[in-house]
C-alpha cells in the first residue's frame, strides 16, 4: 500500500510538473469566474461600490465586454482588479492623446495584446476604429478576434520580420519592454516606428524605479527572478541606467527576463528614431507600477 501511494505520488507530482497541464488546470478552475453573469455581476459591483472611480469612469466601465477568456494569464479570479488595470491603461492612453487634439484614431495596434485586457477599453473607446490583436499566444489572438471583433495578427520573437500592412494611428503597448534586453528593445522602437502614420502615437510602458527598489527592498516579487539576480540587475540599473535579467532557467543571450530602464536610457533610444516627440511621461503610470511614455512621430 505505501508503494503504491508513492507511487501515485511521484506520477501526480510528474503530471501537474507538465505546463501545459498547469495551464489545463488553471483554465478548468476559472470557468466559473470568467462566465460572462458572474463578471457582469462584479462589474456591477464595480460600478457601484468601486473606490476613487469617477462618473466617466463608471461610464466607461459600463461598456466594456464582459467576456473573459478563462485562458487569459493576467486574469486570477478577481474580476474588478483585472478590469482596473485595463482602465489605467486606458486612462494612460487619454492622457497623451490629450497632447493630440487633432489626431482622429481611426486604426490602433494592440500590441501585445493577451485576452484583451485593454483591448476592450480601446475596443468601447474608439467603437469605429480598426484595432489589430497581435501576441505570441494564437488562442488569445483568436478570442479578441472572435470577442472584441480585433483583426488578428500573430507575432513573431524578430520584430525585424514582423510586417502588419499598414500603420496605425495609435499603437499602445502595454508591459512588453519590460522583459526584452536592450537589443530588442531598440528592434521594438523601429517596429513602431515602421507603422506609425504620420502624426501617429505609440503609449508603451516600462519598469523604472519603483520595481527597481521593490527588488532592492522586498523579496516577494513575480518577477521569476533570483534573489541574487535581482540584487546585481539593481546595481546595474543604478550604474547603468538599464538593466536586464533573463528569468530562472534562462540565458542572457535569451530575449525575454525581466528588463529595468531609467527615464534617462529609454529617452536615448528614442532620440535615435527620427522625428519622434515625446508627448508625456508618467512614472508608475499604469496601475501604480509601470512607466508610462508616449511618443508622437512628427
Amino acid at each position: 500500500m505505501s508503494a503504491l501511494f508513492t507511487l501515485g505520488h511521484r506520477l501526480n507530482h510528474l503530471f501537474f510538473r507538465s505546463p501545459l497541464t498547469r495551464r489545463k488546470m488553471r483554465k478548468l478552475g476559472l470557468r466559473v469566474l470568467a462566465s460572462r453573469p458572474y463578471v457582469a455581476y462584479k462589474r456591477k459591483q464595480l460600478i457601484k461600490l468601486g473606490p476613487n472611480l469617477t462618473e466617466e469612469d463608471k461610464k466607461t466601465i459600463a461598456k466594456i465586454s464582459c467576456c473573459i477568456s478563462p485562458s487569459d494569464t493576467m486574469f486570477d479570479g478577481d474580476v474588478p482588479s483585472y478590469f482596473l488595470v485595463g482602465l489605467s491603461a486606458q486612462q494612460a492612453i487619454d492622457a497623451v492623446l490629450k497632447h493630440c487634439p487633432v489626431l482622429v484614431v481611426q486604426t490602433i495596434l494592440d500590441f501585445p495584446s493577451g485576452c484583451g485586457r485593454v483591448g476592450r477599453y480601446l475596443a468601447a473607446r474608439f467603437p469605429k476604429a480598426e484595432i489589430t490583436a497581435c501576441d505570441l499566444d494564437r488562442e488569445m489572438v483568436d478570442f479578441c478576434a472572435e470577442e472584441f471583433g480585433m483583426v488578428p495578427v500573430y507575432s513573431q520573437t524578430d520584430f525585424d520580420k514582423i510586417n502588419f500592412g499598414q500603420k496605425y494611428d495609435l499603437i499602445w503597448c502595454g508591459s512588453l519592454m519590460t522583459h526584452l534586453n536592450a537589443e530588442a528593445i531598440l528592434h521594438l522602437l523601429r517596429l513602431f516606428d515602421r507603422h506609425l502614420k504620420p502624426k501617429g502615437v505609440v503609449v508603451f510602458t516600462t519598469q523604472g524605479d519603483y520595481v527597481a527598489n521593490c527588488l532592492k527592498t522586498s523579496d516577494d516579487w513575480p518577477y521569476l527572478i533570483s534573489k541574487e539576480a535581482a540584487k546585481r540587475a539593481v546595481e546595474t540599473y543604478s550604474e547603468r541606467d538599464f538593466a536586464f535579467s533573463p528569468y530562472i532557467g534562462k540565458t542572457e543571450s535569451e530575449q525575454y527576463g525581466l528588463s529595468l530602464t531609467a527615464p534617462i536610457w529609454i529617452r536615448s533610444q528614442c532620440a535615435s528614431i527620427r522625428n519622434w516627440k515625446e508627448l508625456l511621461f508618467c512614472p508608475q503610470g499604469w496601475d501604480n507600477h509601470q512607466d508610462v511614455y508616449g511618443y508622437s512621430k512628427e
